[in-house]
């Protein structure tokens, strides 16, 4: 069945359709497979904020593979045929437009097509984001430079996933009702503007995933954008008007960056105020900080004076350690906010923040109380409290380095990136009743990948932290180590393992269990290994390179051949089998070489 874009207007409940196709493969205002799965782009329309247009992709799959798939349940496999993109492979063709609703359906005219181009004029890959710039609203003009037209940002990528670039959009509806503009039906023009292009020499360049691009909604034209230009993920300002430079932003260097890195815009207020999330004291937590947009350099890095920081100039509102995850009111001029926090030592807990009186509402949000200590030391009646006294909260943190500055390995790990000595961090649990004395068997919790962390101080007592509690009271010690190419450590520390899958990330855990066997309490015979989706892949890696180190593995998921993965995530850390020495380098990290 072919997907268009209907409008329903609330007062005459009549269905306008905007766009037509009976291609069962054309879709409109839709996100295809690999927005859905690796951009974390689910839509694939955005309202303007007045309603009086609306931004939609068209996809055509037409030249994607069909693959048979599957879908496991607890009673059977599902078979279905999908549209799949596998590395290498063709993807979906993604086009963007623009529909002017504000008219009668009669007088609507054709969509504009907003041209998905990089910088050197060729085409997009991929569409990412798609925002309204403010003012967005409707002008009837033929003059295309007409700074009163609406606005539309767009974020794309290359194939490679090597350039990431913001771009304006200045759209302009001419009457549609103009003879000249009947007898042309072609798409109208739409000039483009590039705000800000990022590259990263050889290796990818991350989507900032949770780093949305916020606007100044006093029209000023700025903008904050998330970039790792430094080598640690930083939010700068740029200026949708700014035509002396032409990505927009103030000057940015790697030169004397601070090593520590933001995690999310929560939210932007009308006075300027922007409120975030960052790892400044302890890459194992996320803590709620603010700083003023238009009063401070938005600019995370040491000032000229020496001895002053950033972390001098913005304001901490968290203390409790673990991971917070905020969501303000929707009001802009509002300062109150939910804060959800997940730590070892407590199942989640909901706090409200806000302003502790009407005098006070300008200052920097307080805790204001519990919408759920969810405390089974102090929650009346907590399910938990029964068996509380049996569930480790506090595990072992500790830092692994060759050259014995913590816990020290052997001088046959090489723990270096750029001639740099890394460290690497690990999480340790032992049962309650833990006794030095025995000697324990160890199951190693892996992952491995990008954009995961497995030692933060944080815990979502879910089903599999449940399982791994219950690994703890059988005796088993759980030991997780972040190896290179894990997150929030850094670009260096991420992308150090480009084109070299499975490789590094061994060396590393490898190291981990020879840390393990040092320990008097570890039994060095029973050390097994368990992992999902690349934790999966790592166990095969590990459990078929290693065999002398591990007694068994348990592997979930796994990528056993990365030319059999989508296109978007593979690509993205190994290029395609073509241009990688001719395969050779896809067979070293395959698992069954």
């Amino acid at each position: 069945m072919a997907k268009n874009v209907y409008q329903i207007k609330n007062k005459k409940k009549e269905a306008t359709q905007l766009t037509h196709s009976e291609d069962e493969k054309i879709s409109f205002g839709v996100a295809e497979f690999v927005a859905q799965e690796e951009m974390h782009r689910m839509t694939g329309y955005w309202w303007a904020k007045d309603d009086t247009l609306i931004a939609f992709t068209k996809v055509d799959e037409n030249p994607v593979e069909v693959v048979t798939r599957n879908e496991i349940y607890a009673d059977g496999i599902k078979l279905f045929d999908q549209p799949y993109p596998y590395a290498g492979k063709p993807n979906a063709k993604v086009e963007l437009f623009v529909q002017n609703v504000n008219n009668t359906a009669s007088s609507q005219g054709p969509a504009v097509k907003v041209p998905l181009k990089l910088h050197d004029g060729t085409d997009a890959e991929y569409l990412v984001r798609v925002y309204w710039a403010p003012p967005a609203q409707v002008r009837s003009t033929t003059d295309p430079t007409d700074r009163g037209c609406a606005q539309l940002v767009y974020m794309i990528q290359d194939r490679q996933q090597k350039l990431l670039e913001l771009h304006l959009a200045t759209l302009s509806f001419p009457d549609p009702e103009t003879p000249a503009y009947l007898q042309d039906q072609s798409f109208p023009a739409c000039p483009t503007k590039l705000l800000v292009k990022e590259a990263n020499g050889e290796k990818w360049v991350n989507i900032p995933y949770d780093c949305d691009v916020h606007f100044d909604d006093s029209n000023s034209g700025d903008f904050l954008w998330a970039t790792e230009r430094s080598g640690f993920r930083h939010l700068i300002k740029g200026n949708l008007n700014d035509e002396k430079s032409p990505v927009g932003l103030t000057n940015v260097t790697g030169d004397n960056a601070e090593q520590w890195q933001v995690d999310s815009v929560c939210h932007v207020n009308s006075d300027g105020t922007v409120f975030f999330t960052a790892r400044v004291d302890d890459v194992r937590e996320s803590h709620l900080y603010t700083v003023n947009w238009k009063t401070a350099i938005l600019q995370f890095y040491k000032y000229a004076k020496a001895g002053t920081t950033m972390k001098d100039k913005i304001t901490k509102i968290t203390d409790l350690r673990g991971m917070h995850s905020v969501k303000f009111a929707k009001d802009p001029k509002a300062k109150v906010f939910v804060d959800s926090v997940l730590s070892v030592d407590c199942p989640p807990r909901v706090a409200l923040y806000g302003a502790a009186s009407e005098s006070d509402e300008k200052s920097v949000p307080k805790f204001l109380c519990w919408i759920s200590e969810n405390s089974p030391t102090k929650t009346p009646n907590h399910p938990l409290t029964p068996y509380f006294g049996k569930i480790q909260t506090q595990p072992e943190f500790g830092i692994i380095d060759k050259n014995g500055m913590k816990n020290s390995v052997s001088d046959n790990q090489n723990f270096s990136i750029g001639g740099q000595t890394v460290e690497l961090h690990y999480r340790l649990w032992k049962p309650t009743d833990f006794d030095p004395a025995k000697k324990y068997p160890v199951l190693v919790h892996v992952y491995g990948g990008p954009h995961v962390q497995m030692t933060s101080r944080g815990s979502r007592w879910h089903h599999a932290s449940l399982f791994l509690q219950f690994l703890l009271q059988q005796g088993i010690l759980i030991f997780e180590l972040d190896n290179r190419g894990s997150a929030n450590r850094g670009v260096a520390f991420e992308n150090c393992i480009y084109r070299r899958l499975g490789e590094l990330e061994v060396q590393d855990q490898c190291a981990g269990v020879e840390f393990l066997r040092s320990l008097s309490f570890v039994d060095a015979k029973k050390i097994g290994i368990y992992g999902h989706s690349y934790g999966g892949y790592m166990t095969l890696l590990n459990t078929l390179q290693h065999s002398d180190l591990y007694c068994c593995g348990v592997s979930g998921a796994p990528v056993t051949d990365w030319r059999f993965y989508d296109s978007h995530y593979t690509e993205r850390y190994q290029g395609t089998p073509e241009d990688n020495e001719e395969g050779l380098l896809w067979y070293l990290m395959s698992v069954f070489q």
